[in-house]
């Protein structure tokens, strides 16, 4: 049987927010590393379309090496995402 790993990016103050701060090398190397041994990453509908956003750096590597090797290992990885529930 697989493991089901959820994580969250929060700050120190519990802030949950991807503008508050600005992800570093060990930031992405480690999620870099945890994706290489996932099957499948699930996204909400927002993060899912945030991130897109690694697509750009595969198409055109930005020569940071931390952020060049997540962006390979993030789309490379099947997607299931949750759409916005529909309001009846």
């Amino acid at each position: 049987m697989r493991k089901v790993i959820a994580t969250i990016n929060t700050t120190l103050d519990a802030v949950c927010d991807h503008s508050a701060g600005i992800p570093d090398e060990e930031i992405h190397q480690h999620y870099t590393d945890l994706l290489r041994h996932a099957d499948a990453i699930l996204f909400g509908r927002v993060t899912y379309q945030l991130m897109e956003f690694w697509r750009t750096l595969v198409e055109k590597p930005s020569g940071e090496k931390s952020m060049d090797d997540f962006a390979a290992v993030i789309d490379n990885i099947p997607k299931l995402f949750f759409p916005e529930p529909s309001k009846a």
